[in-house]
């Protein structure tokens, strides 16, 4: 059975959507969806009752109701707690599903015996409209011991950190859990969970909508700095984390996460105060500290985009530099390359 995990608050404009998107999953298998109620102050859980009230499917739904609003971190761990299948899915509220998505996933987790988990990848609607970077032709790739999956699902192309590109075998999870009263609560669970398995797949295809929107977590500008601030302290955490098993690999998906911290902080963040400085240079000492060692001849491309990058760093080139667009969009462009080539 595979239990399919929905926290859920503030999304009465996009929880029925959501739900229709899962009832109309072509999986023909034993599927249970836990409704994790976070205290939504709207009309989001009268929706879900309606919807409820009218739907006759095989789908077996629970909802559950936390005593105190949470987070969508504790909301996900409450689901996990509760959930009898063997496979776990998490999926937001005020994102939807190709029907075709949990038959894909299942049909990859089916292929061999000791898969632990699918890893699959997404498409971006809503305010903004974006394609998967990499090759997506459905195919399906085993990869074992642990030390082959680091080095492929860190760096994989469709591979993300995002909790709800794919599904979990439960007892893989074990213990694992989100971190509560984090805005980026996915990075270190990614990570984690990585660094535990010994066996995946990986699918080359989209099995995710993902919705952009104004309001949401990662889509409130309002909470820059608080975001910037979490992601260090998780970057941090897993800095120490860090073992000799594919050691370099993990070093390079903590490295790139900061690069584009860095990025963001320079081009989408106008705050001058001192808060917006300090994360920058907390940024840079951990950039200069953690250099991978990335051989041009195992990837010119990434071993190129990491050199650029690097080489802005150094030089203390700023935004307003004629040199900034051009080595940045270089540096990017060879990111790009890379991951396409794989």
């Amino acid at each position: 059975m595979v239990s399919v995990i929905i926290p859920i608050y503030g999304v009465e404009d996009y929880i029925e959507e959501c739900l229709a998107s899962l009832a109309a999953q072509t999986y023909t298998g034993p599927v249970e969806c836990i409704l994790v109620d976070d205290c939504s102050p709207d009309n989001s859980m009268q929706l879900v009752a309606r919807f409820l009230d009218a739907y006759s499917g095989p789908i077996r739904f629970r909802t559950v109701r936390r005593e105190r609003n949470g987070g969508l971190s504790a909301a996900r761990n409450t689901g996990t707690d509760l959930a009898r299948g063997r496979w776990i899915w998490f999926v937001d509220s005020d994102d939807t599903l190709p029907p075709d998505a949990l038959r894909t996933l299942m049909a990859a987790a089916t292929s061999a015996p000791d898969v632990s988990a699918v890893f699959a990848t997404y498409t971006c609607f809503g305010d903004a409209t974006g394609s998967p970077v990499g090759r997506l032709d459905g195919s399906v790739e085993i990869v074992r011991g642990s030390k082959d999956v680091r080095l492929r699902v860190l760096n994989h192309p469709v591979t993300t950190v995002t909790a709800w590109s794919r599904i979990v075998r439960r007892d893989a999870l074990a213990d694992l859990r989100f971190r509560p009263g984090m805005l980026v609560e996915d990075e270190e669970w990614h990570f984690r969970l990585v660094r535990s398995l010994s066996c995946v797949a990986i699918c080359r295809a989209s099995v995710y909508n993902y919705r952009i929107r104004k309001g949401s977590i990662m889509g409130d500008n309002t909470r820059f700095n608080a975001r910037t601030r979490d992601m260090l302290v998780t970057m941090l955490r897993m800095e120490r984390l860090v073992d000799g098993e594919a050691r370099d690999a993990q070093l390079f998906w903590i490295h790139a996460h900061l690069i584009d911290l860095d990025t963001h902080q320079r081009w989408h963040n106008s705050d001058s105060r001192p808060s917006r400085i300090r994360h920058l240079q907390a940024i840079r000492l951990l950039l200069r500290r953690m250099r991978p060692r990335i051989s041009p001849l195992h990837s010119p491309a990434l071993w190129l985009s990491v050199a650029l990058m690097q080489a802005e760093l150094r030089s203390g080139i700023t935004m307003s530099h004629p040199l900034f667009r051009p080595i940045h969009r270089a540096a990017k462009m060879c990111w790009k390359l890379n991951k396409n080539r794989c």
